[in-house]
């Protein structure tokens, strides 16, 4: 009947059993028998591990290393996790790491370590990282190593704004929630506008206009950056890029709570103004010396791109004087050569910057002998010309004749000249190359 068994037959214990759990403890004493045991048993010193078996503990410091390089698919998880499990995982990690002073200074270096070496192929964990141990710091000590890193891990636009979304993000997540934008994250992300020259910025703001839903306008209101920390004019000049924008005519409605009376603010033209005092900057070309506004668009454009990339517009009007590629010709020989047992004509293809006497062998092999001459337009050439050299006319004939080719006199030895000395680079005003930047990039714009 169903539900009873034969008294024959044994029934056998889980997985979860004593006598298993027993095998499992006496193994210890015997590699063969540890071998055998299921992964399903956990050995003393080991967890359960997400794919239902057990393994040995993970230590802190290679799980954060782990995220750190590999990250995580959080949309799509992995085989046994979901995605928010692999995201709660590595929370737990990274604020574990940042609870203890030694475990937090530990993990900013490598932190550093990784982002800098570019052992990661994304930067969110690094990022995500960093923000937590500015966020939430043991100490002061690792909140101002936290605040120093941020020069070296933030290269790029994008990097800043994907590191002050995580602290506004994870700053919301204190007992009291706030914005994260104390005076120690305000002086580290105000200096990485401020290190920089007005050149390099200005490629960094256009090339990265917005990332990660910020631009460089709405970090510059927070951050209240005063133009006289600049490193130069033209870093002042990009910062009144960035900012001045023209505002039309507004109109003010009453609110007699408020004591405010209708009104109407006049329009403010800024971005009009500073075009026009950009324009008025003088940007001679970096070689010639003559005024930008006389030159073309594409004069513009290669003079702003030799400002950062070298050369310039004086490098577009260059004419390249470089050798043409060798061809290969049908050439024709005539032998006439009166001890040669082979006479008539010889068919060869060869190469028009090859030398002549590079043939000699061959016709040496064939039979035409040993002392022979070339002769081109009644003349003998000389062995070492090639076809180039003597302009070759394909409808012409090479004749082989008997004689000797003189010897050519070798060239005096002139003496080495002199090594010219290196002019050195003459550094641009900032205020000139930054200016000269931003005028390809409004001529650009007006090209639709």
């Amino acid at each position: 009947m169903a539900g009873k068994s034969k008294p024959g037959n044994k029934v056998k214990s889980g997985a979860s059993g004593g006598s298993a759990l027993k095998t499992a403890m006496s193994a210890q004493n015997s590699q063969a028998a540890r071998i055998r045991i299921p992964q399903t048993i956990g050995l003393p010193g080991q967890v359960a591990n997400n794919a239902g078996g057990y393994s040995f503990h993970l230590p802190l410091e290679q799980e954060w290393m782990r995220y750190l390089i590999i990250g995580s698919k959080s949309d799509n998880g992995s085989y046994y996790q979901c995605g928010g499990a692999i995201a709660t995982t590595i929370s737990r990690c990274i604020m574990a790491a940042v609870s203890s002073a030694a475990t937090c200074a530990h993990l900013i270096r490598d932190i550093v370590d990784v982002s800098v070496k570019g052992r990661a192929p994304k930067q969110e964990m690094t990022m995500m990282s960093l923000a937590a141990s500015i966020v939430f710091p043991p100490d002061n000590a690792c909140k101002a190593q936290a605040l120093a890193a941020v020069g070296q891990v933030c290269r790029i636009p994008t990097h800043l704004f994907m590191l002050v979304q995580y602290i506004r993000d994870l700053s919301q997540d204190k007992a009291k929630p706030g914005k994260g934008f104390g005076k120690g994250v305000r002086r580290a992300l105000t200096e990485y506008y401020t290190s920089r020259g007005g050149l390099e910025l200005a490629v960094l703001v256009t090339k990265y206009k917005n990332r990660e839903g910020w631009t460089h306008e709405d970090l510059i209101s927070l951050l209240h950056i005063n133009p006289a920390e600049m490193k130069d004019d033209g870093g002042r000049l990009v910062l009144e890029w960035i900012m001045k924008k023209d505002k039309p005519e507004r109109k003010v409605a009453a609110n007699p709570a408020k004591g405010i009376v209708a009104t109407t603010l006049p329009a403010k033209m800024e971005r009009t103004e500073f075009l026009k005092r950009l324009a008025a900057i003088p940007t001679p070309d970096r070689e010639t010396g003559v005024a930008q506004e006389s030159k073309g668009f594409m004069r513009t454009i290669s003079s702003a791109i030799g400002s950062v990339m070298g050369g310039g517009a004086a490098a577009l009007s260059k004419v390249s004087s470089t050798t043409p590629p060798s061809r290969r010709l049908d050439v024709m020989f005539e032998v006439i050569h009166p001890d040669s047992p082979m006479s008539g004509s010889l068919k060869l293809m060869i190469q028009d910057t090859e030398q002549l006497q590079n043939l000699r062998q061959t016709f040496i092999d064939i039979g035409i002998g040993t002392s022979f001459v070339f002769r081109y337009n009644g003349a003998i050439i000389s062995s070492t010309k090639s076809l180039r050299d003597i302009s070759y006319d394909p409808s012409k004939k090479i004749y082989l004749c008997a004689g000797v080719e003189p010897e050519v006199a070798a060239p005096l030895a002139l003496p080495a000249p002199e090594p010219e000395e290196t002019p050195k680079k003459i550094d641009e005003d900032p205020l000139i190359s930054t200016a000269r930047f931003l005028k390809a990039l409004v001529e650009l714009a007006k090209t639709g």
